[in-house]
């Protein structure tokens, strides 16, 4: 079935995509463990063969900071031969992560077979949040000027007399339904890791550096709905598609034309 759309595709080879994550949480799965080998077993055979556990730890606080007691959630993860994209499991979602997005429509077969997985394995019956996540990274323009890769309203204040700009943070949320959200981050600062800190560690190969050592902008595009429904497969990927056909059209409403045209570019044949 085809994913909506409201514009055409972008086809960009010289994209600043870096990584890009979709998240269905479900109802809570308390016997999770039990189940792993089945997923397993399934992914596994659809090219998914390396399989890897964590553990994460939250910690509940009351309003003053103090911390009330600490949770601890296993997580498992999947890997594909060339470490690109991972499936994560735990008892409450389903995570699919890429650092080698070509189109939505792929991403959405991706998306298709971890909910198939997941879902005739562990047998969840709830949807309670869904989420899509893009991480762009952009160098600075030689000319130093970020208006040339980002809309202004972006970009925060912008000093005179002398000063200069040594980073810049700006977060600007977005009603996008009656009950579905949309974040937009963007980070300038003079180097380091392009993935938010919330995203890491991430143990997936990256098609060019995660450290950078110029200056570059993050922008940071966090879409998501919470909204309950009954798990069903195809409203469970409508919702999803949906998601994303707002978030394509913010992307190219928060990029400066020009940029998006440079990217459209072919990339030059190696020496």
């Amino acid at each position: 079935m085809p994913v909506k759309r409201t514009r055409e595709p972008l086809f960009l080879p010289q994209s600043p995509l870096e990584f890009v994550l979709a998240q269905v949480r479900i109802d809570p799965v308390l016997a999770v463990e039990n189940y792993v080998p089945d997923i397993q077993e399934t992914l596994r055979k659809q090219g998914f063969p390396k399989m890897r556990t964590r553990q994460s730890t939250s910690r509940i606080t009351s309003g003053n900071g103090q911390t009330l007691r600490a949770e601890t959630k296993h997580q498992w993860e999947f890997h594909d031969v060339e470490n690109h994209t991972s499936i994560m499991v735990d008892q409450d979602a389903i995570a699919i992560q890429t650092t080698h997005y070509s189109r939505y429509e792929e991403f959405d077969g991706l998306i298709r077979l971890a909910l198939e997985a997941t879902g005739s394995a562990m047998g969840f019956t709830q949807v309670t949040r869904c989420g899509l996540r893009y991480i762009d990274a952009m160098a600075q323009p030689a000319s130093g000027d970020w208006k040339e890769v980002l809309i202004d309203s972006l970009l925060g204040f912008q000093p005179q007399n002398g000063m200069a700009r040594a980073s810049s943070f700006s977060q600007t949320e977005l009603v996008t339904g009656e009950s579905s959200h949309m974040r937009l981050r963007c980070l300038t600062q003079p180097q380091g890791i392009v993935l938010p800190p919330d995203l890491m560690p991430c143990d997936l190969a990256f098609r060019r550096n995660p450290k950078r050592q110029q200056p570059f902008a993050i922008l940071d595009l966090d879409h998501y709905q919470t909204t309950a429904f009954d798990f069903d497969l195809q409203v469970t990927l409508d919702c999803l598609a949906e998601l994303h056909d707002a978030l394509d059209q913010t992307f190219r409403d928060a990029v400066n034309p020009n940029a998006l045209e440079q990217w459209k570019q072919p990339l030059e044949n190696p020496a």
